[in-house]
C-alpha cells in the first residue's frame, strides 16, 4: 500500500540528517513531539488521571528518544520539569501506593532510571529503587508470571510488560546485576506460551492463571485485541533487548520470540490485504484511526528492530508500507487525540526518518576503548563503574549522545576492557580511543606500549577505521599515545592550546568553514582545553583553527585513522542542556558519522 505519510517523512530526511541548524525545517518527528508538548503541557502530570498518566509516560519516553536523537534540551527538560515535582528529596514518589501491587505503577521507572544516570541526583535512583522493591515483592503465579495487581490474582497483561521490563532490564544494568536478565525473560516467555493463538500466531491481551487451552482449526480474524497485543508485546521486546548483555542466553531466546511474532503480525496483514482489495480495512487490521496507535507502534516496533539488527532489513519494506493512521504531527486537530497516540507518532515517525542512515552501515560494529581510558566512580549503591567516555555514561561525562549517533546508523556499540590485539579488534570495523589516562585521572593508567600500537596499526591496515581523541596535557597521556599517532603521521603536540576560563564558551569557539571534505557545510564547534597536532607524510589537515591543525586523517594500508585534539562529543558539550545554541557539535558530530562510515572499504 502507498503510504502518504511516508512520502512526507521522505521530503523531511535531509533537514533531520543535516541536524539542527538554524533556518532548517524540524522533521516531522520532532514537529510531533513540539506539538504534543505544547498540547499537554508537563505541568499537567501531576494532576492526571490514571489512565492519562499512563500516556503521558508513554510520551515522556518518546521524547527521551527525540533529545538523544536531536540533542534538542527542551525535549529532555520538558520530562525533567513534569516528574521532578514528584520526587520528594528521599526517593518518595507522590501518589505512589505500592500495597495495591499494580504494575501500572512502574511506567514511570524508565523515567526515573534516565533522570538519575544524566544528571547524577540520588533522590531519581531511590525513587527507581522504590520500584523495583515492588517488583521484588510483586504477586507471581505458579509458573512464576507477575500478576498484574492485588485486585487481579493470576492475571498477566501485555502492558504489564511494557511498564515493567524496560525498567526492569536497565535497572540491572546500573546496579550491576546481570542475573535479572533470566527472571525478565521468563517473563516475556510465559506470556507468549500462554497467549499464543495457535489459529494465526498472535497474542491474546491478558492470560489467567488456568492456562489457555490452544485453538484448532484456520483462523480468519483475531480475536479481539490480539493484532493490538501482539505489537504491545513487540514494543515491549524492543524496548528491553537493548540493555541485554550480548552473552546472555535469554537474548537469543528472545530474539527468536521477537522473529517470530513479528512474522505472525505481518503474516496477518499480508493475509488481509490480499482477501481485503482497495481501501477496506479489516476491524480487527492495522487501521488508520486517530484514536489507536497500534499501527504506529507496529512501524517503530519492525524499523527499529531492522535498526539494531534484530530483524533482517525486508521488515523495514513492510514498516514503511503500512497505513499510518495520521498525517498531521501529533496535537493538532487530525493528529492523535491521546499522549500515548502521540508517542508511538513520535517513535514511528523518527524510526523511519533515520531508516535511510540505518542502511549505511548496518551491521558494523564499534569498539570503544575502556583499557587506555578505565575511569571508575562509585554509582548511588557504592558500587564501582566504569565511566567518562563510555557508550553507558549518560552524564555529562559520557559518550551516551555518540553512541545513540552511532546506533543510528545500524552500528552496534561494543567496549573493549582489555588490551588492544588483532584478535579481539577483528569484529569491529571502527575502534575508538578517547584521552587515555595520565597518572592525574588514574593511579595505575595502562599507557600505550610500542606491542600495542603494533597491533592496532596492523588492524588498521587490514581496513579498520581507527578513531583517536586526545585532549589536553593535564588531563591525558600523550607521549605514550603518539606511539601509535606516530606510525600514522600524526602527531599530538604537548601543549595546552584552546583554553576556556569557566564558562568563558567564545574562548573555545571554533569555526569549521564547510565545503570541505569533512564538513561540507558550515559549523560553529567548541573544544575546550585541547593539544594541537604536527603532521607529516600522507597525514592531511580536516581542520584548521588560528594556525592550529585540530582534526587530521591518514590512509594506512585498506584502513583510515582520523585523529581529533579533544574528546569533544562527550556529553557536556552534544546534548544541548549547556552550550549556547550556536554552537553545534551534535551537528559536527553527525558530519563525523557520515565521513567515517565512508572511510569503510569496499
Amino acid at each position: 500500500m502507498k503510504n502518504i505519510w511516508l512520502s512526507i517523512v521522505v521530503g523531511l530526511l535531509p533537514a533531520h540528517c543535516n541536524g539542527a541548524a538554524i533556518g532548517q525545517s524540524p522533521s516531522f518527528s520532532q514537529q510531533s513531539a513540539n506539538a504534543a508538548m505544547a498540547r499537554w503541557p508537563a505541568a499537567g502530570f501531576a494532576g492526571a488521571s490514571d489512565a492519562q498518566r499512563i500516556g503521558l509516560e508513554q510520551l515522556h519516553e518518546a521524547l527521551d528518544e527525540e533529545w538523544l536523537g536531536t540533542a534538542h534540551a527542551g525535549y529532555f527538560r520538558y520530562v525533567e520539569s513534569a516528574v521532578d515535582p514528584l520526587i520528594a528529596v528521599d526517593g518518595t514518589i507522590s501518589g505512589y501506593d505500592k500495597n495495591t501491587g499494580n504494575l501500572d505503577n512502574i511506567a514511570l521507572g524508565r523515567e526515573l532510571l534516565l533522570l538519575y544516570r544524566v544528571t547524577q541526583q540520588r533522590k531519581y535512583f531511590d525513587a527507581a529503587a522504590n520500584l523495583r522493591m515492588q517488583l521484588i515483592s510483586q504477586p507471581r503465579r505458579r509458573d512464576g508470571g507477575f500478576w498484574h495487581a492485588n485486585d487481579s490474582p493470576g492475571q498477566m497483561r501485555v502492558e504489564d510488560l511494557e511498564d515493567a521490563e524496560p525498567f526492569n532490564a536497565g535497572f540491572a544494568t546500573v546496579i550491576q546485576q546481570p542475573q535479572n536478565f533470566a527472571d525478565i525473560t521468563r517473563q516475556f516467555v510465559i506470556f507468549e506460551t500462554g497467549a499464543r493463538d495457535a489459529r494465526n500466531g498472535l497474542l491474546r491481551p491478558r492470560i489467567d492463571e488456568q492456562k489457555i487451552q490452544p485453538n484448532s482449526g484456520q483462523a480468519t480474524e483475531p480475536e479481539p485485541g490480539e493484532l493490538r497485543s501482539t505489537v504491545i508485546y513487540l514494543t515491549a521486546l524492543i524496548d528491553t533487548l537493548p540493555s541485554y548483555p550480548r552473552t546472555d542466553g535469554g537474548r537469543a531466546a528472545l530474539l527468536a520470540v521477537l522473529r517470530r511474532e513479528a512474522d505472525a503480525v505481518v503474516h496477518f496483514e499480508n493475509e488481509r490485504h490480499q482477501e481485503l482489495p482497495g481501501n477496506h480495512q479489516s476491524p480487527n487490521g492495522l487501521q488508520s484511526s486517530k484514536q489507536d496507535p497500534t499501527c504506529d507502534l507496529a512501524i517503530y516496533a519492525l524499523a527499529k528492530s531492522v535498526r539494531l539488527g534484530y530483524l533482517s532489513s525486508g521488515y523495514l519494506t513492510i514498516a514503511g508500507s503500512l497505513n499510518r493512521p495520521a498525517t498531521e504531527p501529533a496535537g493538532q486537530a487530525a493528529g492523535p487525540e491521546d499522549p500515548a497516540g502521540a508517542a508511538a507518532q513520535i517513535l514511528a515517525s523518527r524510526e523511519m526518518e533515520v531508516a535511510p542512515l540505518a542502511k549505511r552501515a548496518h551491521g558494523a560494529r564499534v569498539l570503544l576503548d575502556a583499557w587506555f581510558n578505565s575511569q571508575h566512580r562509585f554509582n548511588a549503591l557504592d558500587q564501582q563503574e566504569s565511566f567518562h567516555y563510555k557508550w553507558d555514561d549518560f552524564s555529562d561525562s559520557g559518550f551516551s549522545l555518540p553512541g545513540h549517533l552511532f546506533n543510528d546508523y545500524g552500528i552496534e556499540t561494543d567496549a573493549l576492557y582489555d588490551a588492544p590485539n588483532t584478535y579481539n579488534l577483528k569484529g569491529a570495523q571502527f575502534y575508538v580511543i578517547v584521552s587515555p589516562d595520565n597518572s592525574s585521572k588514574n593511579l595505575k593508567p595502562h599507557y600505550m606500549t610500542e606491542p600495542d600500537a603494533g597491533q592496532v596499526a596492523e588492524w588498521v591496515r587490514r581496513g579498520g577505521v581507527l578513531v583517536m581523541m586526545e585532549n589536553d596535557p593535564a588531563n591525558a597521556d600523550i607521549g605514550h599515545f603518539d606511539l601509535l599517532a606516530d606510525r600514522f603521521g600524526i602527531h599530538f603536540n604537548n601543549v595546552l592550546s584552546h583554553h576556556v576560563i569557566g564558562d568563558t564558551f567564545p574562548m573555545g569557539r571554533i569555526e569549521a568553514p564547510g565545503g570541505g571534505e569533512l564538513f561540507q557545510r558550515p559549523r560553529i564547534l567548541y573544544m575546550k582545553d585541547t593539544c594541537t597536532i604536527a603532521l607529516s607524510g600522507s597525514a592531511r589537515p580536516l581542520l584548521i583553527d588560528k594556525g592550529d591543525v585540530m582534526m587530521a586523517a591518514a590512509k594506512y594500508g585498506r584502513g583510515t585513522v582520523f585523529a581529533v585534539v579533544d574528546p569533544w562529543l562527550y556529553n557536556e558539550y552534544t546534548d544541548g542542556r549547556k552550550l549556547p545554541p550556536e554552537y553545534d557539535n551534535f551537528g559536527g558530530a553527525q558530519d563525523l558519522l557520515n565521513w567515517l562510515v565512508r572511510q569503510l572499504p569496499d
